[in-house]
């Protein structure tokens, strides 16, 4: 969901929902094809979308998600239409340069900060497929982290169990998208700023296999110990921390790359 300032973007004084922005200079050129035979596209909510006439997609499932620079976007997008049309993916991409950098700037929401595509594969086959063929063709590109998704190896697709019909339930006394447990109850959809997988999902082998791997990752500690979260933002966090070489409470500011842009594209760091 949009953070509330994004809601300023396409008219400071009317409030209004970003997907109305004045864009049309900045509309990525695939955003404006016409998609081959046996698929129609649709536009919503900044959103192109891309979807085989023929195929028949579940409910949810894992889908995947493409995060790259903005310099890259246009040509990492036509890679990724080849991909689906080849193999009858349904997907959908932010549909200019101007929403894309909305969705990365510093109060983004930072659970979907940095998504340009979202991928829907029908099954594990074509799951496994996107990662591997795709992933190949897209090495040596980087974007934002993806804070709510698992990262596909070092390269930039992502990937979370989530919904890909539209569902709803009430959280609270708030509507919120839905996912099925097996029982057919409708849960929420977190997507939140940390990946997680329902107790309740299929999860791949392969999938299982890098989960276990990025668990198993260690990584040098820095010299500081984090004690409390002050701020939070898709540009990074700002924490109370205590400087364990000799104890002094100190503050800690982090950026992160190819996050948090302003409004030229400078990314945090």
């Amino acid at each position: 969901m949009p953070t509330p300032g994004a809601f300023l973007i396409a008219d400071p004084v009317h409030v209004d929902s970003p997907a109305y922005v004045a864009d049309t200079a900045s509309r990525f050129p695939l955003a404006d094809q016409t998609p081959p035979d046996g698929w129609r596209v649709a536009e919503h909510g900044g959103w192109v979308m891309w979807h085989p006439i023929q195929a028949r997609l579940p409910q949810q499932g894992w889908k995947v998600h493409v995060s790259v620079r903005l310099d890259d976007a246009a040509d990492v997008l036509d890679l990724v239409r080849d991909h689906c049309v080849r193999h009858h993916v349904a997907f959908k991409f932010q549909r200019s340069r101007r929403l894309a950098l909305v969705n990365n700037e510093k109060y983004a929401h930072r659970a979907g900060s940095g998504k340009l595509a979202a991928l829907y594969p029908a099954d594990d086959t074509a799951l496994r497929r996107v990662l591997d063929d795709l992933g190949a063709r897209l090495a040596g590109y980087r974007g934002p982290y993806v804070l709510s998704d698992l990262r596909w190896h070092d390269g930039p697709l992502y990937l979370r169990y989530g919904g890909f019909a539209e569902l709803w339930c009430v959280d609270g006394d708030e509507p919120v998208p839905a996912v099925a447990r097996p029982d057919g109850a409708l849960v929420p959809d977190r997507r939140e700023p940390v990946f997680t997988v329902p107790d309740w999902a299929p999860v791949p082998d392969f999938v299982a296999e890098r989960i276990a791997a990025v668990a198993a990752e260690t990584h040098d500690d820095p010299p500081y110990r984090i004690d409390e979260a002050l701020h939070h933002s898709n540009a990074g966090g700002v924490y109370r921390a205590t400087d364990l070489r000799d104890g002094r409470t100190v503050v800690l500011r982090e950026a992160r790359p190819l996050a948090g842009l302003d409004g030229a594209g400078t990314d945090a760091l």
